[in-house]
């Protein structure tokens, strides 16, 4: 617990116990999915709704089926049910090694989108491998910035449709590169600029239109919130990409169940520099 709240919303392991009259899940099943906000997956069993869950991917391990629900379901909500990313459509993906990103570049093109990757040289042999069609090299600076994803527009013949940033947030060291104005002042973005980060106007107008409904962002602009409860129809569909080969988390590490390790996996996590995600096993 921290400050007397759960930690972790992802997990991954084999059905307990089931509720009197449930047909869809039965002891020794293996099962993937989330737990309710506050009620904390790092333990050795969790209690969640079933709407939260889903049979674990056959193809996966349990650590790789342990990485995807929450960065899975952001993905694949953020593209399909908030902004339809359609087959043949070029989506700029920002942040394409991380957590969301690694996963929104293969969600992308298991819908059949066209896919340019914004992450460092470092990664870009793991980014091109996961399946962008074009890798741009952050560290290059502004200026090679602009023009790799001028040569990226050129070539798939039509300017992003959709933007997602995985990256931009509240903090200053994930607002270095102005990504939003490097596109749209280029004319290389006809759609949305969606962040899945940001500061506290923009938390605040998310918060707005989920209990709400009333849209304060500007029509080409928005903070995506993902949606709870019911997710086991996405997690349903996450399973069905993998087991088809469409689709695998990167397991970046596997953390041990003890404090050390737990707090280091945390500070890894803020550095910014994990490629995939940390997996804890219990």
């Amino acid at each position: 617990l921290v400050g007397g709240r759960g930690v972790g919303f992802d997990f991954a392991g084999v059905v307990e116990d089931v509720p009197p009259g449930v047909s869809t899940f039965k002891r020794g099943d293996a099962v993937y999915g989330t737990v309710p906000i506050a009620h904390g997956s790092f333990a050795q069993f969790v209690k969640t709704p079933l709407h939260q869950i889903a049979h674990k991917p056959a193809h996966l391990s349990f650590a790789e089926a342990a990485a995807l629900p929450l960065v899975g379901i952001t993905a694949v909500q953020a593209l399909t049910q908030s902004n339809s990313l359609k087959p043949g459509e070029h989506l700029l993906l920002i942040g394409a090694s991380g957590g969301v990103g690694h996963v929104a570049i293969q969600v992308a093109k298991a819908l059949g989108a066209r896919v340019t990757a914004v992450c460092s040289g470092r990664n870009s042999a793991l980014v091109s491998q996961l399946g962008a069609d074009f890798l741009v090299d952050y560290t290059a600076g502004e200026t090679a910035i602009k023009r790799q994803l001028d040569v990226a527009v050129q070539k798939v013949g039509r300017p992003f449709d959709l933007c997602l940033d995985c990256v931009f947030s509240f903090e200053s060291k994930d607002q270095q590169i102005p990504y939003e104005s490097l596109v749209r002042e280029n004319n290389l973005l006809q759609g949305k600029y969606v962040t899945i980060g940001g500061g506290t106007p923009d938390w605040l107008r998310a918060g707005v239109r989920r209990t709400l409904g009333f849209n304060l962002f500007p029509k080409d602009r928005e903070l995506f919130w993902i949606v709870f409860p019911h997710t086991s129809e996405a997690l349903a569909q996450l399973a069905a990409w993998a087991d088809a080969g469409k689709l695998r988390p990167r397991v970046a590490s596997e953390v041990p169940l003890e404090i050390g390790a737990v707090r280091q996996a945390f500070a890894n996590l803020h550095g910014r520099r994990v490629v995939g995600k940390q997996v804890l096993r219990v």
